[in-house]
């Protein structure tokens, strides 16, 4: 049996539901000093000098008395491999703090070491898919000992069970799943082992995907490995009846209707992006910079590029993926300058010979100027434009753009910091 202090005995004792009388959550706040790791035990001659109601002083008393009938419980959960794990003795994951709030302490069974390196899960279905899952309890504890899946992920040191609570009760109310979305050039017609392990990834993590529903490109690779890998998280965002490929009977549609009768199908397709970006929380973007079209004229993959933008000027880190010098890169945004340090490096870009050729065959090109120049001065005024009219439409200045990024960069952000720690973990 854990030994476990007769500090973490009286927090516990004050502030779980071990026993059937324990302190609210407006009273914890009132005894921080006594209910936290780096807090102090209640003596008798404190528990009389407490600056409290005599009522509470009272119930105080009464939940310090039942140290016999705590014991028994503490042996009784024991039995049932049950541990009580704090804060400061396993570092929590940054989900696994968001869910306790200002407890210090989980009921937990499993290896305590995933509380400080596995990814926070509410569904079990998701967490039996990582080899490294902590699963919130939203059942009582029995319904997922029932289940010989989590059991062998338990026994296999993959899976920890874990609850603010002892006592679970069945619920139904889940906090809303995070969402990435996918967009990316319709020249790729394959997808690279980085990419498709990122998708892995997001899938482990039980993220929701966003996903347009373009019948060639990124969005028809990708729907197509999804729908393989059997995945349930997807919506699809479509400006017609029916989506451009084959859909899951699992995923979601949302059908974009555009007000404006007289704007163009392109104006449309921008709406939906925009709607997209709107209800994600990440961006995962995968860029072809430039190509020849049928017109022999260079052209930028405009979209992919508008869709980054789009989401760093509302503040959401974009993993992106970018084709650069014959192969994939990656790097993970957070600003807008990120995204301009990674336009800057095509001016150095060693191009291959069939692509050099391609650029000095393309329409208005200069012959004297370097084809790296050329590509990289085309990415970066197609940049300033796009940037300037989404600026307009999200009603954005240059000023207030930047404010709000030198806003975002500061300590006093931290759910900013981490969306963008998510990124390294997909």
């Amino acid at each position: 049996m854990k030994d476990y202090t007769e500090l973490q005995k009286q927090i516990v004792m004050l502030t779980s539901d071990l026993l059937p009388k324990h302190l609210t959550e407006e009273e914890i706040k009132k005894f921080k000093r006594y209910t936290q790791p780096k807090g102090k035990l209640l003596t008798s001659r404190g528990l009389k000098m407490l600056k409290v109601s005599d009522e509470l002083k009272e119930k105080l008393k009464e939940i310090l008395s039942m140290k016999m009938q705590f014991g028994m419980k503490l042996t009784e959960i024991n039995q049932k491999g049950i541990e009580i794990v704090f804060s400061n003795e396993q570092e929590f994951t940054k989900e696994l703090r968001k869910y306790c709030g200002n407890q210090s302490y989980v009921f937990t069974l499993g290896k305590a070491e995933i509380i400080s390196n596995g990814v926070c899960y509410f569904q079990t279905h998701e967490a039996l898919q990582s080899d490294s899952a902590i699963l919130i309890m939203q059942q009582p504890l029995n319904h997922y000992l029932n289940q010989k899946q989590v059991v062998e992920k338990i026994q296999s040191n993959k899976l920890i069970l874990v609850s603010k609570n002892y006592h679970v009760q069945a619920s139904k109310i889940l906090p809303p799943r995070k969402q990435v979305f996918l967009s990316g050039s319709r020249s790729f017609v394959a997808l690279t082992d980085e990419v498709y392990e990122s998708l892995r990834k997001i899938m482990q993590q039980g993220l929701g995907i966003v996903l347009g529903d373009a019948s060639q490109g990124v969005d028809a690779v990708v729907s197509q490995f999804l729908r393989q890998m059997q995945y349930p998280h997807v919506t699809v965002y479509t400006l017609s009846a029916r989506a451009g490929f084959k859909l899951d009977n699992k995923w979601q549609v949302q059908r974009v209707k555009v007000g404006q009768a007289n704007i163009t199908v392109q104006e449309r397709h921008m709406e939906k992006d925009r709607q997209m970006g709107e209800v994600a929380d990440w961006g995962l973007a995968i860029f072809d910079p430039i190509s020849l079209n049928r017109y022999g004229n260079l052209q930028v993959s405009a979209g992919t590029l508008r869709n980054t933008i789009q989401l760093l000027l509302r503040h959401k880190p974009v993993k992106f993926f970018y084709t650069f010098e014959q192969q994939l890169s990656v790097t993970n945004l957070k600003q807008l300058s990120d995204l301009e340090e990674v336009l800057a490096r095509f001016a150095q870009e060693n191009l291959s010979a069939e692509e050099e050729s391609a650029i000095y065959q393309a329409k208005s090109v200069s012959h004297t100027q370097p084809a790296n120049q050329i590509k990289a001065e085309r990415l970066m005024k197609k940049y300033r434009e796009l940037l300037r009219k989404e600026r307009i439409i999200l009603n954005l200045t240059p000023e207030m753009t930047m404010s709000t990024v030198k806003e975002d960069s500061q300590d006093s952000k931290p759910n900013k910091h981490d969306d963008f720690e998510q990124l390294k973990l997909f």
